[in-house]
């Protein structure tokens, strides 16, 4: 029987979708221009961070039985004046995952005039963006930002319950001017001298998302380290070793998080693929699950 172009089959239809929930990745010349409201970004959709990253995930969720929903751009709001609403995102069904491969900026300042864009990832605000944060406030982080990374008071002494030796890794400072290691203050206060040079990436995942009080579908999936290189690694990571604990994220019906450790490595000075990542090794520091997601209620997964 000819398929008649354009069509999707039955089962096409009811197959789990993918949808890279992206951020911009401006220019220079566009991080110059963004409080000004006056941004063309007609001619900027291309410029995303973290495709690299992205384009490793995708790849263990494809072979996992995930068709490619699309991308879901989030320009940044500060390009836009207040009367230019964003367009409605597609329609997401109940099987279908959105992921993001990017700090998500809960705690990002805003882009100032005149002032330097710096480190900072440009919100969108839109009602998706909104509602995600608001899930990832109730359910993870307290804080998360370039140089910081807390985990919320619940899960936080959950985490601590579990093992009090985690305390450290409950409220993190990393480096903002370099490699995003480990802040040497608070490898200090943590007493681990030997992780000088390590830094730690986050993986989470909740079945629905908090909107209007109520949890919905669809469901979202994010992977992040602090800089773009170490969330280039974690990506590697989750696609080597960890590609088995990656779907099993992605399937879970509870809500996740997930902390991996690694020493940050030296690239060579004129690399010609990624494959010097692959000799990193990384450290499950560890791995929590929401068993009430109302309260929530957390207890870690042995």
């Amino acid at each position: 029987m000819t398929q008649v172009k354009g069509k999707r089959s039955l089962s096409q239809q009811r197959k789990p979708r993918v949808f890279w929930f992206s951020y911009h990745a401006p220019t220079w010349e566009g991080k110059a221009k963004q409080h000004t409201r006056r941004v063309d970004y007609g001619r900027a959709l291309h410029q995303v961070r973290d495709a690299t990253a992205f384009t490793y995930v995708s790849s263990v969720l494809f072979s996992g039985g995930y068709d490619f929903g699309g991308v879901l751009l989030n320009l940044p709001a500060s390009g836009f004046s207040d009367d230019v609403q964003p367009d409605a995102p597609p329609e997401l069904r109940n099987v279908d995952t959105l992921v993001t491969v990017t700090r998500p900026p809960l705690n990002d300042r805003e882009p100032q005039p005149g002032g330097r864009a710096g480190r900072v990832v440009a919100r969108s605000k839109t009602p998706l963006e909104d509602t995600i944060f608001l899930t990832l406030r109730h359910l993870f982080f307290a804080d998360c930002s370039r140089g910081n990374v807390a985990l919320n008071q619940r899960l936080a002494e959950a985490v601590v319950s579990f093992d009090e030796e985690l305390a450290p890794w409950c409220d993190i400072d990393f480096w903002q001017n370099q490699r995003a290691c480990y802040h040497q203050d608070w490898i200090k206060s943590s007493e681990g001298k030997e992780l000088e040079n390590h830094t730690a990436g986050y993986v989470f995942v909740t079945p629905q998302l908090l909107d209007e009080g109520k949890f919905k579908s669809p469901r979202l999936l994010g992977l992040f380290g602090l800089g773009g290189p170490e969330t280039l690694t974690l990506a590697r990571l989750l696609t080597g070793s960890f590609a088995p604990k990656l779907l099993e994220f992605v399937h879970s019906p509870r809500p996740r998080l997930l902390i991996i450790q690694w020493p940050v490595p030296k690239p060579p000075l004129r690399p010609a693929s990624l494959d010097f990542l692959s000799s990193v090794s990384p450290t499950e520091i560890v791995d929590m699950e929401c068993i009430d997601i109302s309260t929530p209620k957390w207890a870690a997964r042995k």
